[in-house]
């Protein structure tokens, strides 16, 4: 029996035509016409995304978090592992759309976590050593009023 999900379809129980779990892909594709953004990608400047590569690889290197980035070796001793797949694509989606362009990344496969919700966990308690303060400042909206 299969069930559909947003036009893809994934067998709920295995069967002969099913593929072995090590020819299957980490992530099914993106369905292009429901998420056209993440297929595509965000038009991101070289020099955003290399900022955007120091500012996270800095704060990721202090988490209880073990990280591979494309072919490099495994940094950090404990944590979940987060692999890296594409670390192109993700630091410039990242760098151009923040959190979105961080779970957009993982729609698209470019990285994955051998416990997920291990490393979201982890991600989540340190969220705000993770954004460098001028940078949540600026995002923070004047309040509303403004002085009198």
């Amino acid at each position: 029996m299969k069930t559909s999900v947003s036009d893809r379809t994934e067998p709920t129980e295995p069967t002969a035509a099913a593929p072995s779990a090590a020819s299957a892909p980490v992530h099914p594709r993106v369905d292009a016409a429901t998420w056209p953004d993440v297929v595509r990608g965000p038009r991101g400047s070289a020099a955003r995304t290399a900022v955007t590569r120091l500012l996270v690889q800095r704060a990721l290197a202090a988490l209880p978090l073990r990280i591979a980035l494309g072919d490099a070796p495994v940094t950090g001793a404990e944590g979940p592992l987060v692999r890296v797949h594409d670390p192109e694509g993700f630091f410039r989606r990242i760098g151009t759309d923040g959190l979105i362009g961080f779970g957009e990344s993982y729609m698209a496969g470019e990285w994955e976590a051998d416990d997920l919700v291990g490393a979201l966990t982890v991600l989540a308690a340190h969220l705000t050593s993770l954004v460098p303060r001028l940078l949540t400042r600026a995002a923070t909206p004047a309040p509303a009023g403004g002085p009198r």
